[in-house]
Order: C-alpha cells, then structure tokens, then sequence
C-alpha cells in the first residue's frame, strides 16, 4: 500500500456511528478489523488482530459478491465474455502485467464493465491518465480531521444514479483525473474543490490555480459502441478500503458503484489488487451461543397455615375495624397526624405533573416554540446495504444456484461444471428404470439450473417447491446418487 494509507484509515466509532454502514459488514470488522487508527500511530496497540485489514478492500469486494457475481481467476475467460463480466483492478496498477490495456479497452467496447481506481500515477491511451497526488486544502472547512490531504469532496453530479443523495464523500491522500480519452463519453461524477475561491487577496499578489483545481474524482466513460459497456475511473482508491466505508457517505457511494457494475445480469467478478488476482472472500462464521444455565426448580407445595392462625388473625382484624373507640381516635387525630411537609409536597407535586404535561402536549402538537430536531442517521450494517441493494428475486435466484450445485455435487460426487455437464448428458440417455420420467426430468432441470444458471425472477413459492424436490431426490436416491448417472 502507497503512504496515501497513513491517514483517516480507521473508523473513530464516536463519529462513525451516526454516519454509516449490512450485520455482515459489522460481523467482519469485530472479527477481522481490530481497532483502527485515523493516523498511523508510533506504536500498534497490542489489542490490535490485524491493522493492515483497515488498507484493503475485503469489504467491497463482498459487496460485489452478494450483488450476484462470482469471483474468477481465468482473466481471458472474463474477456471472451464481456456482457457478464465485471473486471476491477484496484491500488497500484501502474505495474499491473495481468492483461494488456487494449484488451480491456476492447473489453470495455464489446459491453465489458470495468473499474480502475489507481493508488498512484495512470496513464492508458484508451483510457485516460491519472495524477498521483496528494492534493491538499487550505481551507479549515474542506479539512478532514483538520488533515489537508483529506480532504471533504461535496461536489456531486445530481442527476447521476451513483451520486443522487450524497451529501459529503471523504478522501485520503487523492490525485486528480487529469485527462480522458475521447473515445468514450465522459461523465464526471466527483468533483475536486476550487482552492483559489477561499483565499484572500493581498495587494499586490496573484491568485494563480493549482493543477488540480475543479478536476474530477471519480469519471464513468460510457462506450461509443456498445450500449451498457462502461470504465469506472477513480483517482483514490482509499474511499473504498475496509477502514474508510464509515466516514461519511462513503459506504453510500461504494454500494451505488457495486449496483451500476453488477446490474443487467452480470455473473463472472475478477478483482485485481496491487496487480494480484484476489479470490473469494468468505464471512466469517458466527460464535456459538452459550447455553443456557438450568433453572432450579421450585417446590411443589407451599406450607400451609393451621386453620387456628387464620381464625385468630381473622378476629384480630375484626375487632379493629369494628371497634368505635380506634374509629373515634382516628378520626379525632387525622389532622394532627398530617404535617406541614405533606402539603408542600403534594402541592409542588401536582405543579410538576402540570409543567410536563404541557411540555409533553407542545411536544406532540409539534409547537413552533420547539425547533425541529434534525433527524439522526443511524448506523446500517453490510447485511442491511446487501439487503436493500438486491431484490427479492436476484436473492431467489443467487440461492437456487447455490443449492443447485450442492445437489450436483451430492448427486454426482464431482466437483465442477464441467463434470456435472457430462453426468447430465449421460442422465439423458440413460435407461435406469430406477428413476422415473418425474424424477429424471427434476434432476435434469436442478444440474441445469446449477450448471447454466437459474431464472432472472424467482418467487419464493418456486424456491421452496424446488427445495422440496431436492430434498425428496436426496432421501429417496442419495444412498447411490454417485452411480445414479
């Protein structure tokens, strides 16, 4: 990692809990994140699993893998399929040997969906170039932290998808997009502050602009050839580390660019970072709950009292109550048994049920003598943005494929699509009487839906109906699914 990570890489939890971020985002940094640092500190606290997680992008690429892609090493593979494929490469790419960038260019024209957010001088002739930065900010209120090489970006592009609803975007140590191919049609979505717009003028002095003023951020050049082929470029890749999705609207940004690379179906993911193929990356698992302490158990049977006992209280109580001399001695003394501190009590409580019943009415009745208060934006997990970020149906669809390739693998007792295909095509002209046309037909539709993928909308009712055939498939023929084909 360049020294662009040495600042604000960290959530500092009293400002990040009312700002930002899906259960599994939240999971993944209790029990990978340790605690994190806005500044590198002289010593690393000896609390602290792994400080190095704060710099990486596990957590976007997780996003990217619950939108529906699946993570894949094969770089020509995802080039010879460009409708379904999303290439991000990400950190130092100015050494990134793994494909040429005519390749990608092509891939980007041919429908591919491509980001690059480079951590350092870029320069692509089919794309554009990049400067390394850092660009810094005198101006207290564009300051991060009181940093000026972080810097608050609050410029956006309102008509955007991407950008619609951002308020504020913070940085780390950015460049600038200096130029853009004029191949593809540009569209700048973050914009850098003008620094010359908050400096005073001295007499005598010249207020000249730096190379970075106004210039943009984060740029998506549409193809000129094909209708959903696009290139993401970034020129701070820290926005998107592990450590920066709290800040601001961060977190915000990350998952309106997941659902931009991962729409119209996409399916194949290669993630490259610092110039290495990246592979899956996997939640980690929940504790186990601790169990429950037993409960003594409580007796059966209460003692009882001897009927004697009762009689004697009972009469004991009677002769009280019915007794005129403790009748007339109670009534006799009841006002000198009240003293004056009762009054002033009562008297100053019944004032303070008055004031908060009215304050509680003007509270309710929304008075203008109370201001309204701002309302808090509370803290929303990876599990939640997954969640709101994908339909019911993507999500029905991501499950049957998934169950669809444990039934291959428990079916056939191979491993890969491509076993699972020959096993398919033996099944079809098979003559095992064991399996009737039904069965034969639902085990054909379940290897298909594991091999080719399943349907675009998926109902809940389908997805249970086609639990249940599995699960009726593996009871009856799992003793002998490895030689049912």
């Amino acid at each position: 990692m360049s020294p662009r990570a040495s600042r604000c890489s960290g959530p500092q939890w009293s400002h990040a809990l009312r700002r930002l971020l899906p259960f599994a985002m939240l999971l993944f940094v209790e029990l990978n994140g340790g605690i994190a640092w806005c500044q590198a500190p002289s010593s690393a606290p000896s609390n602290a699993m792994d400080l190095q997680w704060n710099f990486r992008y596990d957590v976007f690429q997780l996003l990217l893998q619950q939108s529906g892609l699946r993570v894949e090493k094969n770089v020509a593979k995802a080039i010879a399929n460009p409708r379904t494929s999303v290439i991000v490469t990400m950190g130092n790419v100015d050494r990134s040997r793994v494909v040429e960038w005519t390749d990608l260019r092509n891939f980007v024209d041919r429908g591919g969906k491509l980001m690059i957010a480079a951590d350092g001088h870029f320069y692509s002739p089919g794309f554009g170039t990049i400067n390394q930065g850092p660009v810094t900010a005198k101006n207290p209120e564009q300051k991060f932290q009181g940093f000026e090489d972080c810097i608050r970006v609050q410029s956006f592009s309102g008509v955007h998808p991407v950008t619609r609803g951002l308020t504020e975007v913070v940085t780390n140590r950015t460049g600038w997009i200096d130029a853009q191919s004029k191949r593809l049609t540009w569209e700048d979505l973050l914009l850098l502050p003008d620094g010359r717009e908050n400096r005073r003028l001295q007499p005598g002095s010249r207020l000249t602009a730096k190379p970075s003023d106004g210039k943009p951020l984060l740029s998506i050049g549409y193809s000129q050839r094909s209708d959903d082929g696009f290139v993401v470029l970034v020129a701070d890749p820290s926005i998107f580390s592990n450590g920066m999705l709290w800040y601001a609207n961060n977190g915000e940004l990350a998952t309106a660019i997941v659902q931009e690379l991962a729409s119209e179906n996409r399916s194949t993911l290669i993630m490259i970072v610092d110039s290495k193929i990246q592979s899956q990356v996997i939640l980690p698992t929940l504790p186990k709950q601790e169990e429950a302490t037993q409960e003594l158990p409580l007796p059966t049977a209460s003692p009882t009292p001897q009927i004697t006992s009762l009689l004697q209280v009972a009469n004991a109580a009677l002769k009280e109550v019915a007794d005129p001399v403790q009748i007339n001695e109670q009534l006799r003394d009841r006002p000198r048994n009240t003293a004056v501190e009762d009054y002033s009590r009562w008297i100053w409580t019944g004032a303070a049920a008055i004031v908060i019943s009215f304050v509680l009415w003007q509270l309710l009745n929304r008075s203008t003598w109370f201001a309204t208060y701002n309302t808090s934006r509370q803290m929303r997990t990876a599990r939640d943005l997954l969640s709101a970020s994908r339909p019911v149906d993507l999500q029905n669809k991501i499950a049957s494929e998934t169950l669809a390739r444990e039934f291959s693998r428990l079916w056939t007792g191979q491993h890969t699509d491509s076993d699972w295909r020959v096993c398919l095509d033996q099944l079809k002209h098979s003559n095992d009487d064991r399996l009737t046309a039904k069965d034969r037909t639902a085990v054909e539709s379940i290897m298909a839906i594991a091999i080719f993928g399943g349907k675009a909308t998926m109902g809940d009712t389908e997805l249970e109906r086609l639990c249940g055939t599995m699960q009726d498939l593996l009871s009856r023929f799992r003793p002998t699914a490895t030689h049912a084909v």
